[in-house]
């Protein structure tokens, strides 16, 4: 009995471990909202969108020139795919990632979406350093009025 009791004990330190260890500690966090409709401001508007489960897809950086574009979304990216990572249903996501820089795209069903470029034209970049978590946030806005 004291050795199954003692067996137990190991087993679930082990596991708290092992669930420690898969928390992201270099990496990209954040969270993916939906807009939809008339946003344009006035009494009684909300501009906040609403959390949205999607796919995440993380590619090396990619600049404009490169991808393809159809209305507002992507239909093509020449860059290597790197990670593919699933939101929650509160659109919350995590994942480890070595140093570098990335383009992050969700997935529609039309197509791919980003709508954040930096000043060479990469879209929605960015940047892990090593031992960080960069934090960011995605609005899916292409069918939304502002």
């Amino acid at each position: 009995m004291k050795f199954s009791l003692l067996f137990i004990m190991a087993a679930s330190f082990i596991a708290c471990r092992s669930s420690t260890a898969q928390q992201t500690s270099q990496g990209v966090k954040g969270q993916v909202f939906w807009f939809e409709g008339n946003f344009m401001p006035g009494p009684g508007q909300s501009n906040k969108g609403r959390p949205v489960q999607r796919d995440i897809l993380i590619y090396e950086v990619t600049s404009m020139d490169e991808a393809t574009k159809e209305n507002q979304l992507y239909n093509e990216i020449p860059s290597r795919l790197i990670k593919t990572v699933i939101t929650d249903k509160n659109g919350k996501f995590s994942t480890d990632l070595p140093p570098g820089t990335y383009s992050i795209f969700t997935k529609e069903k039309e197509g791919l979406f980003a709508n954040v470029f930096d000043g060479e034209g990469h879209i929605n970049p960015v940047t892990i350093k090593a031992g960080e978590i960069t934090e960011i946030i995605i609005n899916i806005n292409y069918k939304a009025v502002y």
